[in-house]
C-alpha cells in the first residue's frame, strides 16, 4: 500500500452486477488492485494504481461496465493541490527563510539593573542609537553601540550589550542621583489658608505663632531664619506641621440631564479587524477596514503566542472591535442627583489636604432649573503648613 500512497491511487466502484465482468476485464489486462471489499447495496470498492485504474476506467466505459471513481489519493495528489493552492508552498517557502534569517535579528532586549529609568526609556534610548528589535545583527558593534548610548543619555554611568542568539542582554548602572539638600535650601513655612492655630509640630526653624492665634493665608509661621546679631544670622530649611481650625466652602452642581452611551450588542453590528504585529510591523488579516460614520469605542486585546513556553518572539496578534454606540440625553431624578451630589462631598472632604479633622458641617441643597446645587461650610482641623523657599542676597 506504501508504493500506492507515492505513485498514487484511486479508490473505484462497481455496480454489484458487473463485478464478475470487471473482475475478468483486470485478469485479461493483468491489472493488479488491492482491498477489494463489497458494500452493503452489492457493489464492490477497490484500490488501484492511478495509471492502471486510469487505462481501467477507459477500458471499463468501452465494455460498457458502469464504475465510479470514488476518490483520489497519494503523494501525486498532494503535490497537485499544493500547486493548485499557491499560498500554501510560497507561505512554506516564506517560514523556511524566516527561520534562516531570523537568526541574523536581534528578536528581543531584556534591560537589567535599572532603578529610575523604566524599561522602556533604556529600549528607547538603545533605539535611538541603532539597535533594539528587529536590527541586523551583521552591523552590531558591542562598543560603539554602547559609547552611542552613554553619549545620548546622561542618566546611563555604564551600559553593557551581549548578545546571546537572537536576545540581547543589557545591563545598566545608573549615574548618581545626589538627593537635595533641603537643609542648604532657605525656606519659610507659611499658612496656605486662614484660620486659627490650635497646635505646632517643630522639625526645624524658628516658631513665631502659638496657639490660639488667627493667621491670614501667607501669614508666616515657621521661620527659616534664627540668630542675632551676636551669634550671626543663620539659614535653614523650616519644617514642621501647623495645625489651624478652618473654614472650607464646598460647592457642588450636579446637571439633572447628562448624556449616556447605548452600546449595540448585536454580533452583526459590531466589526473586528486582526492583525499581526512582526517586529514592531502591522500586517493585516482582514480583508475590510472600518469606515463607519457612527461613534464607536475601539476595544483592543494583544496577544503573543507561544509566550507560556518561555519563547520571546517578536510576533503578537492585535484584534479590535469596533463597538458602535448611541448618545441619548437621559434625566435624573431628584433622588439620584442627591445621592451623587452626597457622594461628590464625601470624596472632597477625604481629599482635604493635611488629615482634616472635621468638627462640624452646614449643608445647603437648591434645586435649579436643571441643576442639583449642594453648598457645605465645613469647620475642621488640618494642616495648613506650606514651605515657600527664599533668596539669600550676598
Amino acid at each position: 500500500m506504501l508504493s500506492y500512497a507515492v505513485t498514487g491511487y484511486y479508490i473505484l466502484r462497481v455496480s454489484g452486477e458487473c463485478v464478475a465482468d470487471y473482475l475478468e476485464l483486470c485478469r485479461k489486462n493483468g491489472w493488479d488492485y488491492c482491498d477489494f471489499t463489497f458494500q452493503s447495496d452489492g457493489s464492490a470498492n477497490m484500490c488501484m494504481r492511478s495509471t492502471t485504474a486510469k487505462r481501467a476506467v477507459s477500458a471499463a466505459a468501452e465494455a460498457c461496465i458502469p464504475i465510479d471513481i470514488v476518490r483520489i489519493g497519494g503523494l501525486p495528489k498532494i503535490l497537485l493541490g499544493l500547486f493548485r493552492r499557491p499560498g500554501l508552498w510560497i507561505g512554506g517557502i516564506l517560514a523556511i527563510c524566516l527561520l534562516f534569517l531570523s537568526s541574523r535579528f536581534v528578536w528581543d532586549v531584556r534591560v537589567s539593573g535599572n532603578t529610575r529609568l523604566t524599561e522602556r526609556e533604556v529600549e528607547m534610548a538603545l533605539r535611538t542609537c541603532g539597535f533594539g528589535v528587529g536590527s541586523y545583527l551583521g552591523e552590531f558593534k558591542a562598543d560603539r553601540t554602547e559609547n552611542r548610548v552613554l553619549m545620548h543619555q546622561k542618566e546611563i554611568a555604564w551600559i553593557s550589550v551581549n548578545m546571546k542568539g537572537t536576545v540581547a542582554y543589557v545591563q545598566i548602572r545608573e549615574t548618581a542621583s545626589p538627593k537635595e539638600n533641603t537643609n542648604l535650601t532657605p525656606a519659610n513655612v507659611v499658612a496656605d489658608v486662614g484660620g486659627q492655630i490650635v497646635r505646632v509640630e517643630l522639625s526645624r526653624g524658628n516658631v513665631v505663632t502659638v496657639a490660639g492665634k488667627w493667621v491670614d493665608k501667607g501669614d508666616l509661621l515657621i521661620s527659616g531664619i534664627y540668630g542675632g546679631e551676636q551669634s550671626g544670622i543663620r539659614y535653614t530649611h523650616a519644617e514642621g506641621r501647623v495645625y489651624a481650625r478652618v473654614v472650607e466652602e464646598i460647592s457642588i452642581a450636579i446637571p439633572l440631564s447628562y448624556e449616556r452611551k447605548t452600546y449595540a450588542t448585536e454580533k452583526e453590528d459590531i466589526f473586528c479587524e486582526k492583525y499581526m504585529i512582526f517586529f514592531e510591523n502591522y500586517i493585516k488579516f482582514s480583508k475590510k477596514t472600518f469606515n463607519s460614520e457612527k461613534s464607536c469605542d475601539i476595544i483592543k486585546r494583544v496577544s503573543v503566542p507561544f509566550s507560556k513556553t518561555g519563547a520571546d518572539l517578536p510576533i503578537a496578534l492585535e484584534t479590535r472591535w469596533y463597538v458602535p454606540y448611541t448618545v441619548t440625553t437621559e434625566k435624573r431624578t431628584y433622588a439620584e442627583a442627591e445621592a451623587l451630589a452626597y457622594l461628590e462631598l464625601s470624596q472632597k472632604i477625604g481629599s482635604l489636604p493635611g488629615g482634616a479633622e472635621v468638627l462640624s458641617k452646614t449643608i445647603t441643597t437648591t434645586l435649579g432649573e436643571d441643576t442639583y446645587f449642594l453648598t457645605c461650610t465645613l469647620e475642621c482641623i488640618r494642616d495648613i503648613a506650606k514651605e515657600q523657599t527664599f533668596e539669600v542676597l550676598p
